[in-house]
């Protein structure tokens, strides 16, 4: 097969299993053109990324392999803003490092979420979003997603995940993203970095 053919392989880094079941199932009907692999799944953000840079450096990716290739880092705020500041910062930094040494290595993206990862669902069907993340998976729950529960089912229910919701919810993540006018994603009381992922998947 030729390497234009071979489908996009995105690596996944994940805070828990909602983020990486929503983009698996998301990403199925473009299976032929982009693959979603998660490597681990930790709860801490700076720990996450510690192991993520540390999976990274041990890998060796040829040219062909780095215009294919993607790896991502996914988490929430959930009230522990310095151990996010921290992830982001050793991610910083590793890219740079590797920017200044000229290195064949892949740059670690962040899809950052604020409050929470139950705010992406919730911007398919309102504008309104509480900055407790507690009420906002309450409101996910009892207003538009019943089968789904924080704490027994973490997974969102695609089948009622519109398109022209999809949509909805993209549009406003790009404003709240051009919003930060170049600030880190952190500095938003609100943020769904989960777009930037749907993105690719979409563009691939």
């Amino acid at each position: 097969m030729r390497n234009c053919d071979q489908p996009k392989i995105c690596y996944l880094f994940t805070e828990g299993d909602t983020e990486w079941d929503y983009l698996d199932k998301f990403s199925k009907p473009y299976c032929n053109k982009i693959r979603l692999f998660r490597i681990r799944q930790i709860s801490d953000p700076t720990t996450l990324a510690t192991r993520a840079i540390e999976w990274l450096k041990a890998q060796k990716f040829d040219k062909k392999e780095l215009e294919k290739t993607q790896a991502w880092l996914i988490f929430d705020n959930d009230n522990r803003l310095e151990r996010v500041k921290e992830a982001f910062r050793l991610v910083k930094e590793y890219n740079l490092y590797n920017q200044s040494r000229r290195r064949k290595s892949l740059e670690l993206k962040i899809a950052y979420m604020s409050p929470c990862i139950e705010i992406w669902p919730l911007m398919h069907f309102t504008n309104s979003f509480s900055d407790n993340r507690h009420r906002l998976q309450s409101e996910l729950h009892t207003a538009f997603m019943p089968r789904y529960h924080h704490s027994n089912n973490p997974y969102f229910d695609l089948s009622i995940l519109t398109p022209e919701g999809l949509n909805k919810a993209m549009v406003m993540a790009k404003q709240w993203n051009i919003s930060l006018s170049g600030d880190e994603d952190y500095h938003a009381s609100k943020f769904a970095g989960i777009f930037k992922i749907i993105e690719e998947i979409q563009s691939s």
